[in-house]
Parts: C-alpha cells; sequence; structure tokens
C-alpha cells in the first residue's frame, strides 16, 4: 500500500492539522485503516480496474519478482534496456 507511507508523513505532522479536532495519526496501521475507511466509499466498475487490483494485491510484496515470474512484457521491455531500477521503483 504505498498510500499509506505517504499519507503518514502528512496526518501524521502536527503543523498539518493545526486547525483540525485531534485527527494526527500515530502509526502506519492508522493510516493503512484510513485509506481502508476511504475506499469503503468508491466502487469501480470496470472489469481491467477489478484485475489490475486483484493482481496488485497478490504481487504488492514482491512486484518486481512477481513480474519476471509472469514474464511480464514491460518487465522484458525495460530490462532489455537495462533499466531495472526503475521497473523496482
Amino acid at each position: 500500500m504505498e498510500d499509506a507511507e505517504g499519507m503518514f508523513k502528512l496526518d501524521s505532522d502536527p503543523e498539518v492539522h493545526l486547525y483540525l479536532p485531534d485527527s494526527t495519526i500515530h502509526t502506519l496501521d492508522q493510516a493503512k485503516t484510513s485509506i481502508s475507511n476511504i475506499r469503503k466509499h468508491f466502487s469501480i466498475n470496470c472489469d481491467s480496474s477489478h484485475l489490475a487490483e486483484t493482481i496488485y494485491k497478490k504481487a504488492e510484496k514482491d512486484l518486481f519478482g512477481f513480474m519476471k515470474k509472469n514474464e511480464a512484457s514491460h518487465y522484458h521491455r525495460l530490462m532489455g534496456f537495462g533499466l531495472e531500477k526503475d521497473i523496482r521503483y
């Protein structure tokens, strides 16, 4: 969950929440919970989006390894240019 780290950085800063009621968060898990709560208010009505999310959840712990193992064309194209760091980013 890439967004959690950014949300944590923003929402854990007391200066950001200076004029808001006690909504400063203190842990990365709180950021993940906030994102989950926000997602409850949205629905995806698109097959490709559902598939992309499902595949991401399956691979999120090692996206690079997942792409390599599953012969992703993007992986091969970028590796052909020596751009492993770009893929990992």
